[in-house]
């Protein structure tokens, strides 16, 4: 029998998420999702080589083979990416950069520390308030 479990790909970083000043919804609040990697440029979401955890990322919504798989916010999208869903949780190195990889997404409740997000993670005063069963300081 396949094993069908959703599973995160690539080579995993060993990642301090200094950036999670607290987690109160531990492993509850995080949930399983692909992303859509054609959605990332490398000089502005991986210029090191992998993603970093604490990138806000948005769902695809627009009708088409994309929808449903998830890609950094941006609030000029018309994909429905302008609405942010939370922030990737684990830093790893992408597999397959035209394709699609699983990652796990931190949609719970907790308190962020908004000058130890990584560069070019998309938060703005609007992510800001969309996510706002987050409290940053």
């Amino acid at each position: 029998m396949a094993n069908i479990a959703v599973r995160q790909t690539g080579t995993r970083y060993g990642d301090a998420r200094v950036w999670v000043l607290w987690d109160q919804s531990e492993q509850r609040g995080r949930v399983n999702i692909t992303l859509d990697m054609t959605k990332f440029t490398a000089a502005t979401h991986y210029p090191k080589g992998y993603l970093p955890s604490g990138l806000v990322l948005s769902q695809i919504t627009q009708a088409g083979a994309n929808q449903g798989l998830y890609g950094p916010y941006d609030p000029k999208a018309a994909d429905g990416r302008q609405v942010p869903a939370g922030f990737l949780w684990n830093t790893f190195t992408p597999t397959d950069l035209a394709g699609r990889e699983a990652a796990p997404l931190w949609v719970g409740v907790g308190l962020i520390k908004e000058s130890k997000l990584p560069a070019n993670s998309g938060l703005d005063a609007a992510a800001k308030t969309a996510l706002s069963w987050f409290k940053f300081f």
